[in-house]
């Protein structure tokens, strides 16, 4: 495990991370929120922290889901999608 957060370490500044446990209360003993300004990023530290010895045999992941915040419009414009109005 200290490659898996050594791994984690490297992206200090470009990714925050919040751990929270699950008792009873989920399939996943852990819950690992990632924010970063570019998505790219996430991708970065998950494929390396995925694939790090220890992770690739012992660990076991549940499903990803990303997202943005934004408003509305922001997403809209990022998307080129005209609002209409």
């Amino acid at each position: 495990m200290a490659e898996h957060a050594k791994s984690g370490m490297t992206f200090g500044g470009r990714v925050t991370q919040l751990i929270t446990v699950s008792v009873g209360l989920d399939d996943w003993e852990w819950g690992v929120t990632l924010w970063a300004r570019r998505p790219d990023w996430l991708k970065e530290i998950v494929y390396t922290m995925r694939f790090d010895e220890a992770s690739a045999r012992y660990a076991e992941f549940g499903p990803f889901y990303t997202g943005y915040v934004a408003t509305p419009a922001e997403i809209l414009a990022h998307c080129r999608v005209s609002s209409g109005v």
